[in-house]
């Protein structure tokens, strides 16, 4: 499993990379890139995902699906507390009454 996921990953990891220099170069001088919104929404998401991989076969209070779950929790929870005070949002529309949603847009 190693041998198969190590590829990927590097592969992942060089393909992010080539985005964020071509998002980079694309996006407004005023704007930035929110890497801390970015990084806690795909950690959060992680912790909860792998609790959730997890949990059925080792239990789901088993030490450590629960430590995923609970962390990938409290990061979601950090994540829309720092989205919401920030100014660069990872995704605007999702925390902002005056976003970019259908609903605001009348």
């Amino acid at each position: 499993m190693f041998v198969v996921v190590v590829p990927f990953a590097i592969a992942g990891a060089i393909a992010t990379t080539l985005a964020g220099r071509a998002i980079k170069e694309k996006a407004p001088a005023g704007e930035r890139i929110d890497y801390a919104g970015a990084a806690l929404i795909t950690l959060g998401l992680g912790g909860v995902v792998g609790a959730l991989i997890l949990g059925p076969a080792q239990g789901f209070v088993a030490l450590y699906p629960a430590a995923l779950g609970i962390t990938g929790i409290v990061l979601l929870t950090v994540f829309v507390v720092v989205e919401y005070r920030t100014r660069h949002r990872f995704y605007h529309s999702m925390l902002s009454p005056r976003g970019n949603s259908p609903a605001s847009m009348q």
